[in-house]
């Protein structure tokens, strides 16, 4: 059976750890070989140990490539596991791991993209992706599309492999409101960084606009991240105080979705959003800016509403969309939204895929 490293410095959880955990812990569970490399003491690694499998601890920056002495140890850590199929998430594991890696040439080296964003035609860029990576796994459409921009990979060396949810789990999982709804309001929901990337500064513009048109809602934000102190002091400057909730960082992510009536993703750009498929599980509708992979996940019109982007007045006017509708109507988009997302992006479907990939290189 093969032996798969898949290998993640990142100090701190995201998709991408998510990704790498749970396709490693899937994947252990059919009796391949798998060990993690994360970085020393990062959630990544405990959560790996949690779940019984092999780890090992290092520190990358991006800067790692630069010290000879640290890529000599690295590929001594490398050569001794002697994997079959090497899979990183960062550019920086690939200018560390992926290089030193290449000199054994038994090792298929695979880069998993999960931004949707174009890679820069440098120098350095043109030789690890025609020296060193072998293959790609994008996790959408739109993301192997920014990978082909700058035609600096080959396209039959991309497969697109979506985030898979375990359905099972999601479904089963215990959760109590996060929330209480006061006076029929109108709860509307984001979660996720609070980066340039989440764009939640277009949320206070969308309060603003229903504040004016005397709406009575509530908007809960999850998550935590650099921007927390500009978006908090913007909320007090708009006056906007009563209308804004910080959750921090939630960890169960149904109990969130479960307290909100509609799910707004305002990001600038998306590889895979993997909360628009959580929110849809849960029943609960979803706006989201007409771009990046949101048209892969979202059926307009059907398990939700895609508006142009950075519109305020178009999602204003979905929200007032959404309030007036019947309630059979409403009912039956969250029912046909859970089922969609049952169908098309289960974490067995994920791992079936992975697998048929990694037994075919």
């Amino acid at each position: 059976m093969k032996k798969i490293i898949f290998f993640n410095s990142c100090k701190v959880w995201g998709g991408g750890e998510k990704w790498h955990l749970e396709m490693a812990t899937e994947i252990a569970k059919k009796d391949y070989d798998v060990v993690i490399f994360g970085y020393k003491n990062s959630e990544l690694i405990q959560k790996a140990k949690q779940n019984g499998l092999k780890t090992k601890e290092i520190k990358i920056s991006n800067l790692s490539f630069l010290n000879i002495f640290k890529m000599f140890r690295l590929k001594r850590e490398l050569r001794n596991e002697n994997a079959d199929i090497l899979i990183m998430n960062l550019p920086s594991d690939v200018k560390t791991a992926g290089v030193m890696c290449r000199i054994n040439k038994k090792t298929k080296i695979i880069y998993r993209r999960g931004s949707a964003i174009p890679i820069k035609n440098s120098i350095l860029n043109r030789f690890i992706f025609n020296n060193v990576i072998d293959y790609i796994i994008a996790n959408s459409e739109e993301t192997k599309k920014t990978v082909l921009k700058n035609q600096i990979f080959k396209e039959d060396k991309i497969i697109t492999i979506y985030n898979g949810i375990n359905i099972d789990k999601y479904n089963n999982r215990n959760y109590e409101l996060l929330y209480k709804r006061e006076n029929n309001e109108l709860i509307i929901g984001n979660a996720g960084r609070l980066s340039y990337q989440k764009n939640q500064f277009f949320l206070l513009d969308l309060a603003d606009e229903l504040k004016k048109n005397f709406i009575n809602f509530k908007i809960l934000i999850a998550g935590d991240g650099e921007l927390k102190e500009k978006l908090l002091n913007e909320i007090k400057k708009r006056n906007l105080d009563n209308n804004i909730i910080f959750l921090g960082f939630v960890e169960n992510i149904k109990s969130f979705m479960k307290s909100i009536d509609i799910f707004i993703l305002p990001s600038h750009w998306e590889g895979f959003g993997y909360v628009m498929v959580e929110a849809m599980l849960s029943k609960k509708l979803v706006i989201a800016f007409n771009k990046s992979s949101n048209s892969e996940i979202v059926e307009n019109n059907k398990t939700g509403y895609l508006v142009n982007y950075n519109n305020i007045y178009e999602t204003y006017d979905k929200i007032i969309d959404f309030i007036k509708i019947d309630e059979n109507i409403k009912e039956n988009m969250g029912n046909y939204a859970k089922l969609y997302c049952e169908e098309k992006f289960s974490l067995e479907k994920s791992v079936e895929k992975f697998e048929k990939f990694i037994n075919s290189i």
